[in-house]
């Protein structure tokens, strides 16, 4: 007959053995399962371009660093202006007014580039930032004191 301690070393060996088979069964390294690069959607963050004519096509194309990252949603007044970014991102939403596009896609958008008139900069980072978005903004920044201090 087995010692009381003897056979608690059996159980334990048993239960931790048991565990790391199931935990190697669930847990499968990411090059297993969608191929060596792969990078699963949940690890991309999801941008909106703002003011995505001129520099902000260029901004935004730099955000979305050759497909690593989505592009779900454009914004611009002038989409003739805008045409190349709305040609190279067709799936993404295109909006007229950055205000809709939040009401419409808070949920959906982790970070904007702001790329509009220096004017329109610091209002609508502030609307990216109270809805806890990453935002990128060209210079400047703000046009006074103020606006910097708000931001």
């Amino acid at each position: 007959m087995k010692k009381k301690n003897e056979q608690n070393k059996g159980r334990r060996a048993f239960i931790r053995n048991s565990s790391l088979a199931a935990a190697g069964f669930f847990i499968v390294p990411r090059h297993v399962l969608g191929g060596k690069g792969f990078i699963a959607p949940s690890d991309k963050l999801n941008l909106a371009g703002i003011g995505v004519g001129g520099k902000g096509a260029s901004d935004i194309g730099n955000a979305w660093n050759n497909g690593s990252e989505n592009v779900v949603a454009l914004c611009d007044i002038d989409w003739n202006y805008a045409k190349g970014p709305a040609a190279k991102f067709p799936d993404a939403k295109k909006y007229n007014d950055y205000r809709k596009m939040f009401d419409e896609m808070k949920d959906s958008i982790d970070a904007v580039t702001i790329s509009t008139p220096d004017h329109m900069h610091a209002p609508i980072a502030m609307a990216a930032i109270q809805l806890g978005k990453h935002v990128y903004v060209q210079k400047p920044l703000t046009h006074d004191i103020y606006e910097a201090r708000k931001l």
